[in-house]
């Protein structure tokens, strides 16, 4: 066997074994630890409105400064 085609046989051997399941691929075999708290749907809410807000003072603050050059 040449070395090309053992280096190709190698890499798709690496490939198979990263894609398959158990091997280590894939988000759904990651063994994450799950957050310690997760937010509920309120504070999501929440979170979501005071960023929404400060997205738009950013924008009023952008188009004063723009409307002022």
């Amino acid at each position: 066997m040449s070395m090309k085609k053992f280096v190709h046989a190698a890499a798709l051997v690496a490939f198979c074994c990263i894609l398959s399941p158990g091997c280590g691929g894939g988000a759904e075999n990651s063994v994450a630890a799950p957050p310690e708290k997760v937010p509920t749907a309120e504070e999501l809410a929440a979170s979501y409105e005071a960023q929404a807000k400060d997205y738009q003072q950013q924008q009023r603050e952008m188009q004063q400064r723009d409307s002022s050059r």
